[in-house]
């Protein structure tokens, strides 16, 4: 008999225990970096990618990483290498132990493992770092944002201070539903239109991040007092949007606003996959440049 039968290792697990310990170690190590070498016994190697996955997760946390889309990408880069070099070396540790050879099928299940772990420590990293990202399924901020468009948001932007005019937020509605507009009106100002161009404190302003339709609404509204810890909302594409023009909405308590808009995550389109949302304050007419 040669020496590379399978009964050269009487101690050697059946093929198919082989496998699923096999997967079941990469998986372990996937989402938890060192838990599948601990398993088997390799200390240094399993504290070695714990201490490397620590160190960079705790990093990313501090560091805030996500508010920008570089540094969103960045994170999932450096966390995916470090999974996937910890899942590789648990499965082919498991495979040196039993000399056996791994079916195409297990790397598809560890695949998708790997996917599953990276989704969970983006969330939990939004989380921690209070920058979540939405979806957003109404055309009411068109055309800054899309309808479609995944955003992410600063829920730690106004910890200690409020929203100036421009700033694209996340807030909640009278009904609770989170949507997403801009401010126009700080506390103190007075907003008002005449068919369709907004005046804050009597002044009126360009506003060239707006569209407009064949349908007109609320281009006209008498002048508003926005008082101390409120603020004045609209949507970009004004004739579409419900905001404080709307009775049942009217003006935004401080306590609604939960956060500010960063960028756009990904989108229908493409091209504006990592696009900053900027802060885009209405600026006087007689001082806006020529266009």
């Amino acid at each position: 008999m040669s020496s590379g039968s399978p009964s050269a290792w009487p101690d050697a697990p059946p093929p198919r225990r082989a496998y699923l310990r096999a997967i079941s170690l990469s998986l372990l190590s996937a989402v938890f970096p060192g838990g599948g070498q601990f398993l088997q016994g390799r200390a240094l190697v399993a504290a070695f990618f714990l201490g490397l996955f620590l160190s960079v997760f705790t990093v990313i946390a501090l560091l805030r990483a996500f508010q920008t889309f570089l540094g969103l990408i960045s994170s999932i880069v450096v966390l995916l290498v470090i999974a996937v070099a910890a899942s590789w070396d648990a499965m082919f540790g498991s495979v040196r132990a039993g000399e056996r050879r791994v079916p195409r099928l297990t790397f598809a299940i560890v695949l998708i493992g790997l996917l599953v772990a990276m989704n969970c420590e983006i969330w939990l990293l939004s989380k921690i770092t209070g920058i979540p990202t939405y979806h957003v399924p109404s055309t009411s901020m068109q055309p800054t944002i899309l309808q479609g468009d995944h955003i992410a948001a600063d829920l730690h932007a106004y910890r200690y201070s409020g929203p100036a005019r421009g700033d694209v937020v996340v807030l909640r509605n009278p009904e609770g539903v989170l949507v997403i507009r801009r401010v126009i009106g700080a506390p103190g100002d007075v907003v008002s239109a005449d068919d369709g161009v907004v005046s804050i404190n009597g002044k009126a302003v360009s506003e060239p991040y707006i569209v407009l339709s064949n349908q007109p609404y609320g281009r006209t509204f008498a002048p508003v007092q926005v008082p101390s810890q409120k603020y004045f909302v609209m949507g970009d594409s004004r004739d579409i949007a419900l905001d404080s023009r709307d009775r049942h909405i009217g003006l935004i308590d401080h306590e609604q606003i939960i956060g500010r808009v960063l960028y756009i995550v990904t989108s229908k389109d493409s091209q504006r996959d990592g696009t900053p949302v900027v802060s885009i304050p209405p600026v006087p007419m007689s001082v806006a440049p020529a266009s």
